[in-house]
């Protein structure tokens, strides 16, 4: 508690004494954040970690002592010698003598270590207590190395960054926004077709595996290179399913099959070019409302590659996928394919399948992959086996939404949050997409807040210019592209607001006497 105590004084000390080592607070500030982040990534706390790491064949001993590697050992000297350094120059600037200056550095150094290393007993990571004792070896050598260089002058070096920042101080405001904006338009621009593969096959029922085959009904497939909005699908939902899409609402309509009798009927601008025909081993019937009825593990494909199907979606970068169909049963999983643009289980442009009485819909884009399946959009349970069902999957630029009968499903929508931490291969989960958001806005929110101590009201402003980021690019998203805005990253913005404030205040008490 002295030592805390100590901490705060000296603290206050160097910021009274000379102002200008605040930034170099707020800069260790971030540095620490930066680090619990990437080192607590990927976030999936679970008590089955914890008991895993107590079943070792050595027992606690091995989570204690655990292995490292020379590589680990010297990165986890080199982790928390910044933190060092950066507290010697600041004791040092304040008079402090070096031995005060160790001790302080190091026990710091030791608590921030041995709480990533207890966080990592709860993630699937090893931890080890060699690990706490390196970072902390790292940090006291930090701090000592700030004293024996007798020209390393602190107070003259800071001043002078001081100085000159300050001139730009606004214009780098400005720059932070500026990129921090385009970096959450970036989704948009990655999620197009363009790596889409002009080879594969049209496959109904199964994968070209054979591997995945759908038991059910299939009354009616339509794709459409455009999106629809909610008033557009209640008329289609509206529509018989063994009619044709009327002229009206036909606009960009590629493709359309009506299962009624063999041969299938077939309408769109491409009706010419893509017949559906069933696989050699394939068997099905008829079903008495119409339709075709799969079953064992039947598939229905087109002969050749469908490219100019891919063309043409391409243009536009949207895809709609309308289809009537009725499960057999819902123990159907794989997902099993109903619709599918695909070459096997790992490469595909589109499908649209069953998990139960789940759906699953996977696109292709160069953000997340040849399979589809980094960002997959699985509904609820809202299948049925008792009666036809219409759905209406759509992709626009990453913005996916199902709608089932007629209405979107529960509100799902999968924008921009969604991809976010795919841009720098964090694993696409509710800490990955926070954590993202974090090390991309907390640093701009928190130059915002100024070079010098601030009123609680202004801390209070200077917070919430975060959200300004998500607004410019939500705005320019849904004026441009027709985007919807995305509930998620709002909330997770406000979120990191709010814990701008609470470190700032914390940060302003540490700094003020």
């Amino acid at each position: 508690m002295n030592y805390l105590k100590l901490i705060r004084i000296n603290i206050k000390s160097v910021c009274t004494e000379a102002p200008y080592f605040r930034p170099l607070l707020s800069t260790l500030v971030i540095y620490l954040i930066f680090v619990y982040l990437l080192t607590l990534n990927p976030f999936r706390f679970s008590l089955s970690y914890f008991n895993y790491y107590f079943q070792f064949r050595r027992g606690c001993l091995a989570t204690i002592i655990g292995g490292s590697s020379v590589d680990d050992i010297i990165l986890n000297l080199i982790m928390l010698f910044p933190l060092g350094l950066v507290i010697g120059a600041l004791f040092r600037a304040i008079q402090i003598k070096v031995k005060q200056s160790v001790i302080i550095a190091t026990g710091v150094g030791f608590f921030i270590s041995l709480s990533i290393e207890l966080c990592q007993i709860f993630l699937p990571r090893s931890t080890s207590g060699i690990d706490t004792l390196t970072n902390t070896i790292g940090a006291g050598i930090g701090a000592w190395l700030a004293y024996p260089i007798k020209e390393f002058d602190s107070q003259q070096i800071l001043k002078k960054l001081y100085n000159r920042g300050s001139l730009f101080y606004s214009r780098v405001i400005m720059i932070y926004c500026i990129v921090a904006t385009l970096t959450l338009m970036l989704p948009v621009y990655f999620n197009t077709f363009r790596n889409w593969n002009e080879s594969y096959h049209l496959l109904v029922g199964n994968e070209a595996t054979l591997n995945r085959a759908w038991s059910g009904t299939i009354y009616k497939l339509s794709i459409f290179n455009q999106k629809f909005n909610e008033r557009e699908v209640e008329q289609l939902y509206a529509i018989d399913f063994h009619q044709e899409t009327p002229a009206e609402l036909s606009k960009g309509l590629l493709i359309e099959y009506i299962f009624n009798n063999p041969p299938v009927k077939i309408n769109g601008i491409l009706k010419d070019s893509f017949v559906l025909s069933p696989h050699q081993r394939s068997s099905f019937d008829l079903n008495e409302q119409g339709g075709i009825i799969l079953k064992n593990d039947s598939l229905i494909c087109t002969p050749m590659p469908v490219t100019e199907l891919v063309h043409s979606l391409k243009k536009t970068n949207q895809l709609s996928v309308a289809i009537c169909f009725q499960p057999k049963n819902l123990q159907q999983d794989g997902p099993a394919r109903i619709i599918s643009l695909s070459k096997d289980t790992d490469h595909r442009n589109f499908t649209l399948g069953q998990s139960g009485s789940l759906l699953s819909f996977r696109v292709r884009t160069p953000l997340i992959g040849s399979n589809g399946s980094k960002v997959e959009l699985i509904t609820h349970p809202i299948l049925t086996t008792d009666k036809p069902q219409f759905v209406i999957a759509t992709f626009h630029r990453g913005e996916s939404k199902l709608f089932y009968n007629g209405k979107i499903v529960s509100a799902i929508i999968y924008n921009t949050s969604h991809y976010l931490p795919l841009l720098i291969g964090l694993g696409n989960n509710r800490f990955g997409k926070a954590a993202f958001c974090f090390m991309l806005l907390f640093p701009f929110g928190w130059l915002a807040r100024g070079l010098v101590s601030i009123k609680w009201w202004k801390s209070i402003v200077s917070s919430i210019i975060i959200i300004f980021p998500f607004l410019i690019s939500s705005l320019i998203n849904n004026f441009y592209f027709k985007h919807t805005f995305d509930l998620h990253l709002f909330y997770l913005c406000c979120f990191i607001s709010l814990l701008l404030l609470v470190i700032g205040l914390i940060y302003e008490w540490l700094c003020t006497q």
